[in-house]
């Protein structure tokens, strides 16, 4: 059990990085002996963990009202907030591709953030959608979008100053998350 509430989890290694919804924020769970998962650590965001992407050393968390926020987790046991960047709207969604965080930002659209400084990340575009952006997925020059109550969204992100939607289709219910596989 983690001290918050679990909504989305990314593993690297031996350790699973848990969005534990509004507080604490990030917690790390040593998974070396899977019999006996262990909360070995737990940071609070600013604002409430909504989704997680790890690259490196970096968790980033798409962190509700806070944006983008970036936790160095270089020691998992002792993880340190080490920068953030505020978006327009809720961020609930992300996903991070070679430097660069695409962050579902809710009513604030698609957000692309520069993250190659992690301490001082930089917003290079954004892009309102149809309905409310969650979900990320990105592969190549294109964002797949899970846009709640107008279903997919599929963004050319190549010039995230000048993104545009490229395609759509509605799907039942409200889509929130998006996973690749191939083309699919």
């Amino acid at each position: 059990d983690t001290p918050g509430e679990a909504v989305g989890i990314a593993v690297s290694g031996n350790y699973a990085y848990v969005a534990d919804g509004g507080f604490p924020g990030l917690t790390v769970v040593d998974c070396s002996n899977p019999a006996a998962p262990a909360v070995v650590a737990s940071i609070d965001t600013p604002g409430e963990a909504w989704d997680i992407a790890v690259a490196g050393n970096y968790a980033y968390l798409a962190d509700g009202p806070a944006g983008l926020q970036v936790v160095n987790i270089g020691n998992p046991a002792a993880p340190i907030l080490v920068g953030g960047r505020d978006t327009a709207g809720f961020s609930r969604g992300l996903a991070v591709v070679g430097g660069r965080a695409f962050v579902g930002d809710f009513a604030g659209g698609l957000v692309v953030i520069d993250v190659g400084n992690p301490a001082s990340p930089q917003a290079l575009g954004a892009l309102p959608t149809p309905g409310d952006a969650w979900g990320v997925a990105v592969a190549g020059n294109l964002a797949y979008v899970g846009d709640y109550d107008s279903g997919l969204a599929i963004i050319d992100v190549s010039n995230p100053g000048g993104m545009a939607i490229v395609g759509s289709i509605d799907t039942p219910g409200s889509a929130r998350g998006v996973s690749l596989d191939g083309s699919t």
